[in-house]
């Protein structure tokens, strides 16, 4: 008996502490959430494509260092232009979450006004730092038909992609896609759950051109920010 109790803690304690594959960092199973602005609880899905695309971009060692400075760089300057947003560091790259509202028209791909300004101020960052790519996603809840949300959902992100290319930013710097209900943070079951699903997430990470210069440690090319 002694010794199922013994095997069973050895393994809990392995599940437990085991990395999620990729991210180089022990993760807690037991505590797939976060609290949010509010007290309400975000849970984080085991796919986030916003993060895996910056994970996946990150290329490590002394190259990742450098780009890391730079990604401090942007950030400090993304805080400063994007008001009622949240910016997080992740690895090698940021990750900005717009909350739902005042994104867009009701069942439309309209931008409204505050939308405009921030993605306004997304783009003169960008069009500065000019070595960074985007990936704009754009996630609803699950009101409605499943197939609806996912066509809106694009349409909305390709919407905000075209903004920012009409604002200056290169297109082969500009990825959008729609997930509709696919990932949400909390639960759907509550209107607060629904309003932090209704998001758009941006992802921003290195091109191929800034890693091939850290690469080299050739930081100042992108750490010199004019």
């Amino acid at each position: 008996m002694n010794g199922i109790i013994i095997v069973a803690a050895i393994l809990f304690t392995k599940i437990l502490f085991t990395p999620f594959a990729g991210s180089g960092q022990p993760s807690n199973l037991l505590s797939d959430s976060t609290l949010a602005e509010g007290g309400l609880t975000i849970n984080h899905p085991l796919q986030r494509t916003a993060v895996e695309a910056i994970e996946n971009a990150s290329i490590g060692g002394v190259g990742g260092k450098l780009i890391a400075q730079q990604m401090d760089q942007q950030a400090a300057a993304l805080k400063q232009s994007l008001k009622g947003v949240t910016l997080e560091r992740i690895a090698e790259g940021i990750l900005i979450t717009f909350p739902s509202q005042d994104l867009f028209a009701q069942d439309s791909y309209e931008i409204l006004p505050a939308t405009r300004v921030r993605f306004r101020n997304l783009a003169r960052i960008m069009n500065k730092f000019h070595h960074t790519c985007l990936l704009i996603e754009v996630h609803t809840d699950n009101t409605g038909e499943e197939v609806y949300n996912l066509t809106l959902s694009d349409k909305r992100a390709k919407s905000l992609e075209n903004f920012l290319l009409k604002e200056g930013v290169n297109n082969n710097r500009l990825l959008s896609k729609g997930y509709g209900n696919k990932q949400p943070l909390s639960p759907n079951t509550t209107i607060e759950g629904r309003h932090v699903n209704r998001r758009v997430e941006v992802a921003v990470f290195a091109n191929d051109e800034m890693k091939a210069l850290a690469r080299k440690g050739e930081a100042g090319e992108f750490l010199a920010v004019k």
